[in-house]
């Protein structure tokens, strides 16, 4: 669920275009954030933004793809949403390979686009929540000792505390206070609970897996332009046939 502090941030060289986005999230009650170029974007985003991008492909200047490169070398992960009215797959799949959220073609469906920024902020926002439990999780860790660390990890690793005082040449009692005090620490109250934490904290989730599905996302997107173009062929040799574009907006 998108917070009152998210951000739609919307790149495009249309104002036209920006202002229709605008619109259609104006219901959501996130902000947004319009701007004409990437290197405009870029030199207001510092990267401890939330919310979700909305770019297109092709932009004055730097390219939405090239703007993709940069947010990654930058390892800011706001979702990615790619809108173009260029039915160019491999340019689609360089973008879902970048890790693009989704991509959609211009003129886009007002439903479509609205469900794909409320899960991009969602998605974002899980992101986040990980993050904050990855800070909580390590300084926790690092509130230990040395010592206790490795207890903790022969704890973790299913010792028990006769092995635990072998090996570190500890008596029994300062290893059991020793588990005490990581208990404490680690906010723990069972070995359970004492082992999810360890590997938990061991993980983080990946932004990649959670920000797209290349192998799904690549043949949809590659298959719609495909039948696009198709249809688009269609029309041309049968104006008849045409879509009158009705529930689409550029």
């Amino acid at each position: 669920m998108a917070s009152e502090s998210s951000t739609v941030f919307i790149v495009d060289g249309d104002c036209a275009a920006q202002a229709s986005v605008q619109s259609l999230i104006a219901p959501m009650g996130v902000k947004a954030e319009r701007f004409s170029s990437a290197e405009e974007f870029l030199q207001s985003c510092d990267g401890s933004q939330s919310g979700c991008l909305v770019t297109e492909l092709r932009l004055p200047g730097m390219g939405g793809l090239e703007l993709q490169k940069v947010l990654r070398a930058r390892d800011m992960t706001l979702p990615t949403i790619v809108v173009t009215d260029c039915a160019d797959v491999p340019a689609a799949v360089e973008s879902m390979q970048l890790g693009a959220f989704t991509l959609l073609e211009k003129p886009w469906r007002d439903l479509v686009l609205w469900d794909q920024i409320q899960r991009a902020l969602a998605v974002e926002a899980q992101l986040r929540e990980a993050r904050r439990r990855k800070l909580d999780q390590r300084s926790r860790i690092d509130s230990l000792t040395r010592q206790e660390r490795q207890i903790m990890d022969m704890m973790a690793a299913g010792q028990p505390n006769k092995r635990i005082s072998s090996q570190l040449d500890l008596s029994l009692r300062t290893v059991e206070a020793r588990r005490k005090d990581i208990y404490r620490k680690i906010g723990a109250r069972s070995i359970a609970e004492l082992v999810r934490f360890v590997c938990e904290a061991e993980r983080f989730p990946s932004s990649d897996g959670l920000l797209r599905e290349v192998s799904s996302g690549l043949n949809c997107v590659c298959h719609a332009m495909q039948r696009n173009n198709r249809a688009d062929d269609v029309k041309a040799d049968n104006p008849s046939a045409a879509d009158d574009g009705r529930g689409a907006r550029r």
